[in-house]
């Protein structure tokens, strides 16, 4: 197993020339939320700007709605949550993206998760699934079309929903898991919590940044964004999701330095900006 270091993790970010202007550093659009979650829609498309994208788009229902900040985009579609109907619109929107994150606070209802089994079938651009996304493919992870332009982001208890397998036999076998998830779906697998594990294709990696304070509501959405900013900037989806969680755990670190409980989701956001600067050389290296 290899064991991922911020060094490494730097190392596979992408430059950022002096000459560049948004479009250089890639769109991304977030399709997340609904009536009650939509929290975390903002809290994954504000994560892919801080992660360095040049633009993001949150594509929210029409009733699950908050302004994450000002330089988000948003486009309400729908009532209370995503339908089949809502699927055309989607898919033609991100005809002008590079990746798609999806899946944060959906919620679980069929129609929604037919909604996202039908975006997913029509899109040639890498993507981001997670959290209720995931749960669209429960029992046969195998469906998940174009795998290898997908990185997905269950925890153990999605991940023990995906494959159809006891829970307790995840928490036991997380590399076997991980593995098992890799192999079904052709993607890069990230199988969050302590020693969050990586694996792209053979390899497994596994990441010792972060901390208990980081096991609150909505830290898996900022990961969503994180990768999916990274995966925007054009790094493949291998080095997306590897700087993307060392990048996380290495944020929560740093905003557990003031104390880990009581941490909240939105603390990692501006924390990983700091880390960013120091991986780039400008602050001293976090």
């Amino acid at each position: 197993m290899n064991e991922l270091t911020a060094d490494y993790a730097a190392s596979l970010l992408p430059p950022r020339p002096e000459t560049a202007h948004k479009g250089s550093f890639g769109f991304a659009v977030c399709v997340a939320g609904s009536e009650g979650m939509c929290g975390a829609g903002a809290l994954a498309s504000l994560s892919a700007l801080r992660a360095g994208c040049g633009r993001v788009t949150w594509i929210h229902p029409g009733r699950a709605t908050a302004r994450p900040a000002w330089e988000v985009m948003t486009l309400p579609l729908g009532g209370i949550a995503f339908s089949d109907e809502d699927a055309e619109a989607v898919v033609a929107y991100l005809e002008r993206a590079q990746v798609l994150c999806i899946g944060p606070g959906l919620g679980r209802r069929e129609e929604t998760f037919a909604f996202v089994r039908r975006v997913l079938e029509k899109i040639s651009i890498p993507f981001v699934l997670d959290a209720d996304g995931l749960m669209a493919f429960a029992g046969c992870p195998e469906r998940i079309p174009e795998g290898k332009r997908c990185i997905l982001t269950p925890h153990e208890g999605e991940a023990s929903a995906l494959l159809g397998l006891p829970s307790a036999w995840v928490k036991d076998h997380r590399e076997e898991t991980v593995r098992l998830l890799a192999e079904k779906t052709g993607g890069v697998a990230v199988l969050k919590g302590h020693n969050t594990l990586i694996c792209c294709g053979e390899e497994v990696w596994r990441n010792s940044t972060g901390n208990a304070g980081m096991a609150t509501a909505g830290s898996g959405d900022v990961l969503t964004g994180l990768i999916g900013g990274l995966l925007a900037q054009g790094m493949p989806v291998k080095d997306a999701a590897l700087s993307g969680v060392c990048l996380h755990g290495t944020a929560g670190d740093l905003a557990a330095r003031s104390g880990s409980r009581g941490l909240i989701a939105s603390d990692l956001i501006e924390s990983a900006r700091a880390v960013l600067a120091s991986w780039d050389g400008e602050s001293e290296r976090v």
